[in-house]
């Protein structure tokens, strides 16, 4: 196979801005579809991951529960609302800074 003529970085570059190409109604709605669904106890986790991920603290939270508990389904939550909460900043940031200019 013969090896591309592009530079590393800018295939690298494309590839990094296709992952960050995200459909924000799709993000939305899945979220407030799927929020109602979060039983008491999930729900009080998702409540502090929020608020973790509001105040850009970071750190590391882990989820330990038996089978059948919902743990892909609050991790699958909580990565929309994640890539949601990134995409609504990066864009504020990037209106500021052309209204700054």
């Amino acid at each position: 196979m013969p090896s591309s003529k592009r530079p590393a970085a800018a295939i690298i570059n494309s590839d990094v801005q296709r992952e960050h190409q995200f459909d924000m109604t799709s993000l939305v709605i899945f979220v407030a579809d799927n929020e109602p669904f979060l039983t008491a106890e999930p729900r009080n986790v998702y409540g502090q991951l929020n608020v973790s991920i509001a105040a850009q603290q970071g750190g590391f939270f882990f989820l330990d529960a038996p089978g059948g508990t919902g743990k892909t389904f609050i991790i699958s939550l909580i990565n929309h609302k994640i890539i949601l909460h990134w995409q609504l900043l990066h864009r504020a940031i990037l209106l500021d800074d052309a209204f700054s200019t």
